[in-house]
């Protein structure tokens, strides 16, 4: 029961968190680009859904218990 009453040692504090990216180096504005191009390249019904596959966007139509 010495743990109960601070008998116990404290635990290490955690690591400090990763630095934040930074969004204007060259590495990332170019991923930036070809986000924006594979979104303009979509055509038809894909081109107007706002999520990638990633969040669930065109295709996922199946595996709810709602209807069915």
């Amino acid at each position: 029961m010495g743990g109960l009453f601070g008998g116990a040692p404290r635990p290490p504090s955690p690591p400090p968190p990763a630095p934040d990216p930074d969004k204007e180096s060259p590495l990332a504005k170019e991923a930036e680009r070809r986000r924006r191009a594979r979104i303009a390249q979509r055509g038809g019904r894909a081109s107007t859904v706002l999520t990638d596959a990633l969040g669930g966007g065109a295709g996922d139509y199946g595996g709810t218990d709602l209807g069915g």
